[in-house]
């Protein structure tokens, strides 16, 4: 099992445009994997982490691709990975201390992204709520047919 965790979210800057959102909207992250916390980190750029995973599981994932997601607000490459293992998939990031968890489904990466994808959607701040909705759109959250493996 794997899961995208995140408190509330709030904007860490103005917003003067969609695009903003992307790192605006902020919270709290932890990346759990079978009970494990594998990644945690305050002022997260939530959306972008959103955008990111629904891109890749719309395209990189239906092929077999591994996710090296990299944050704007990072310099570091890997900030969250998702590789294919023999078996299933393996997560984890760059910042992480080295822990064998073991790996999750496809099914269940799959359900993890869209789950945290439309849990940002909900809980977006007021003020960039027409923004997150339209770039998750674009980014194909609604697109259920395209997310089989």
């Amino acid at each position: 099992m794997i899961r995208f965790r995140f408190d509330d979210p709030y904007l860490e800057r103005e917003l003067r445009g969609r695009f903003d959102a992307l790192l605006s909207v902020a919270a709290d992250l932890e990346v759990v994997v079978h009970g494990t916390l594998l990644y945690g980190e305050p002022a997260f750029p939530i959306v972008e982490l959103a955008v990111g995973l629904l891109t890749w599981v719309n395209g990189g994932f239906v092929r077999g691709e591994p996710l090296e997601f990299t944050s704007a607000e990072f310099q570091e490459e890997g900030t969250i990975w998702i590789r294919p293992v023999e078996g299933g998939w393996l997560v984890g990031s760059v910042f992480q201390e080295p822990v064998e968890v073991g790996t999750v489904t496809g099914e269940a990466v799959r359900d993890a992204i869209l789950a945290f994808a439309h849990e940002v959607k909900r809980r977006a701040p007021r003020a960039a709520a027409d923004y997150v909705e339209s770039l998750l759109t674009e980014s194909g959250l609604d697109r259920r047919d395209e997310y089989r493996s």
